[in-house]
């Protein structure tokens, strides 16, 4: 084998240094001035793109764009600990101490394919939490020390992460050909290229000093290097030298002096290996012959003898993470697969894991979010600290795709054959009880009210008009088709004021091959007024796709691809358009609140305008979404959206204080009436406090004994909900006492189970 030893500098061109112009960036972008993303509940995902292995925890990039962390403490039954959106994690996680940092691919609102290394803190490993990123290209990256040092195409950037929450651009190589792979030791960094000069070679630089970085070692390849890596202080690396026999060879070379790489030992590995992993004792090829993948697993306690020693057949190509004696496989369609590597020579899969399901509608009272879930029914999420919503429990409502809060009262819209509408009673002992069931007969995709009326839209575009003042009896007092079908009707979407209800349908007519080739949309205007009798107004067909619609008063809101349409209504003969606006982002969902519009968008976005003139919307807020956003409501200060596999809430306050009435701040201290009272397992206790002062909440048993302490701190002006979660307490009647400097109080609880 011929090696190169010699030292010459690499050609350098500097955009920043420290004592010039430097870029900072941290998670400032992520948010504008007057939206803050607050906080995420849930992370539902099937498949995986990556996976990387700390200790017994797997951290996944999942393939819906999310990152899990997953406990592997029990091989037969991990257990997934918390997740957090990204864009979509794609190949690459690197974790090293309180950090993870993953390739986050995504496509941005010119349809442009971008990467970004998204950096997550995982400290806590059940809320980890995106902190900041760094732009980046697609060839790979690596982390020494307090730097990073990412390829993009013929250059190496180079980043200082001391602090991952605003890394420094410290500037970049240039290299004279593309990089293929990266790793990093020390002030080492160890580089193979796509360059025909380098093709042949594996080139060691010493990054002591970055803005003048030497080549000071490189080895030189019987064809070329693909995948490599650092195991017990060797770098292990996969020499693809293009011979016909379907073998190539991992070189297993000798680095504790990087000016003078040899290599020591070599074995056969598959030529199609484009994935290579190890441990200090495992080396992990991921190969795929003609479609068929399988991982080699190799022995290299012995690195100069290193040894093939089993092979083990993978339904899909899988990037693989390797921890002592067990192995993660990131399966695109399954999830995780976690591989016992006790027994090398008998690796065993112990366990699969994902955990799917889809996140529809929601909607928000002053405690409590409900989200319509599909199968799954719908979850109820402690929103009182809109910042850390809290699971609260879930009920059974078929197929549920959407829902509505109205009072005490939640109504469920249940996608199944029989058209079933559940309504249940949110203010009852424990979770929400069934009350009521009306079933129409066809699948039901959306619910909107009027006064004691609730409508229904079916998946064949039929209205019907319930009447809900006795929730336990609905009663169908109307319906009417409200719009066209046939076989190219795409989507049927409904909304309702007092006296109004607005349909559109979305269809598309044949191109080639009966393939969609234009949208178009039509938007149906009735007076329900009288409804046992709906009545047509007008209607009327336009180019392009409506993704949602909301009224307000006199007013119609068209989500028409990336623009936003406002109609007046007041004539609902004769609708007129008032404004048209790009948004910015091609909507998926509106919502209104007094005079503002909440939209969110299929790019990754929510955006807040103010409708108060309804002919001149003016953007007051915006901020990136995690999600791909399904669904918005909003209430107090907070915008709750869903997206397929995470809720997801915003502080809205700086926006909407901007034309924001003053709320009254409390004339005195109040403990109010918690409720529901009688609880099943939470319950919220509603005070008030007129000025700032030291509060103390807490809960006791009858017999004096306190159970638990809600508040014990400075506490600011306002009036504010705590919650009491008393899923570890026995039945029985306790009480709260509310304390200030001049005041006190109590309230009696009964906890029924």
């Amino acid at each position: 084998m011929n090696r190169v030893n010699k030292t010459r500098y690499v050609r350098v061109c500097f955009i920043a240094s420290f004592f010039s112009v430097s870029l900072s960036i941290s998670m400032a972008r992520a948010d504008s001035s007057s939206v803050k993303f607050a906080g995420s509940l849930f992370g539902y995902w099937d498949g995986a793109n990556s996976v990387a292995v700390a200790g017994n925890l797997a951290y996944l990039a999942t393939y819906n764009g999310g990152f899990a962390v997953v406990d592997l403490t029990d091989r037969y039954n991990p257990r997934q600990l918390g997740f957090c959106g990204i864009h979509r994690g794609d190949h690459e996680i690197v974790i090293t101490g309180d950090y993870a940092y993953v390739s986050d691919y995504y496509e941005s609102e010119d349809k442009a394919c971008n990467a970004d290394i998204c950096i997550i803190d995982i400290r806590d490993p059940r809320n980890p939490c995106k902190v900041g990123y760094i732009p980046h290209g697609c060839q790979g990256f690596a982390l020494a020390g307090q730097r990073l040092y990412a390829l993009e195409y013929s250059e190496l950037r180079i980043w200082d992460i001391g602090d991952p929450t605003a890394p420094v651009y410290l500037g970049r190589v240039d290299l004279g050909y593309y990089g293929s792979s990266i790793i990093a030791d020390r002030n080492y960094v160890y580089l193979t290229a796509y360059s025909q000069q380098y093709l042949h070679n594996l080139q060691i630089l010493d990054v002591t000093d970055f803005a003048s970085p030497i080549e000071v070692g490189l080895f030189q390849s019987e064809g070329f290097f693909g995948s490599i890596s650092l195991a017990a202080g060797y770098l292990i690396a996969i020499d693809l030298d293009g011979r016909e026999d379907g073998w190539a060879k991992m070189r297993v070379l000798d680095v504790s002096d990087p000016s003078s790489p040899r290599e020591i030992g070599n074995c056969s590995v598959p030529s199609t290996s484009s994935q290579f992993v190890t441990t200090d004792s495992i080396a992990c090829c991921i190969s795929d012959y003609y479609g068929s993948p399988f991982c080699s697993f190799y022995d290299i306690t012995s690195p100069e003898a290193p040894t093939f020693v089993s092979r083990l057949q993978l339904p899909v190509y899988s990037h693989v993470g390797l921890g002592w004696d067990f192995g993660c496989f990131a399966d695109p369609d399954s999830g995780l697969r976690v591989i016992d590597l006790a027994s090398l020579a008998n690796p065993t899969q112990t366990a699969i894991l994902n955990n799917p399901g889809n996140l529809y509608g929601v909607a928000a009272s002053d405690a409590y979010a409900y989200i319509a879930a599909g199968a799954l029914g719908v979850h109820r999420v402690n929103i009182v600290d809109s910042s850390h919503p809290r699971y609260a429990g879930s009920i059974e409502a078929g197929d549920a795709r959407d829902v509505l809060v109205s009072g005490k009262y939640l109504f469920v819209a249940d996608n199944d054959q029989a058209g079933s509408l559940h309504i249940f009673d949110c203010f009852s002992s424990g979770l929400p009880v069934q009350v009521g069931l009306y079933q129409i007969g066809w699948p039901i995709t959306r619910i909107a009210q009027s006064g004691n009326l609730l409508l229904l839209m079916s998946d064949w575009v039929l209205l019907f008009i319930l009447d809900v003042s006795n929730p336990a009896s609905p009663l169908n007092v109307g319906s009417c088709e409200a719009g066209y079908g046939g076989n190219h009707l795409s989507s049927s979407l409904m909304a309702a004021s007092e006296d109004v209800a607005c349909i559109v349908t979305n269809s598309w007519s044949s191109g080639i091959g009966d393939e969609p080739d234009d949208y178009y949309h039509r938007y149906s205007i009735f007076d329900i007024s009288d409804p046992s009798s709906p009545t047509l107004l007008t209607a009327k067909e336009e180019g392009g796709y409506t993704a949602d619609l909301a009224i307000s008063g006199d007013y119609l809101y068209l989500l028409l691809g990336s623009n936003l349409a406002v109609y007046d209504i007041s004539d609902g003969s004769h609708p007129s358009l008032l404004a048209t606006i790009y948004s910015g982002r091609y909507g998926t969902g509106i919502t209104i609140w007094n005079n503002f519009a909440i939209i969110i968008g299929e790019n990754r976005g929510l955006s807040i305008y103010d409708v108060s003139d309804p002919a001149n919307p003016k953007e007051v807020g915006n901020c990136p979404t995690l999600g791909y956003p399904n669904d918005v409501n909003f209430s107090g200060a907070y915008a709750y959206v869903t997206s397929d596999w995470q809720f997801e809430t915003y502080d809205c306050s700086e926006a909407i204080g901007l034309q924001s009435p003053v709320v009254p701040l409390p004339q005195a201290f109040a403990l109010c009436s918690p409720y529901p009272n009688p609880f099943n397992s939470t319950i919220c206790i509603p005070i008030e406090l007129p000025q700032a002062s030291h509060l103390s909440l807490r809960i006791f048993e009858m017999s004096g004994r306190r159970v638990t302490t809600l508040a014990y701190a400075v506490t600011q002006v306002g009036r504010r909900t705590l919650v009491w979660d008393a899923k570890y307490s026995a039945s029985g009647l306790y009480f709260v006492k509310m304390e200030t400097a001049n005041f006190s109080a109590t309230k009696t609880l009964m906890l029924i189970k």
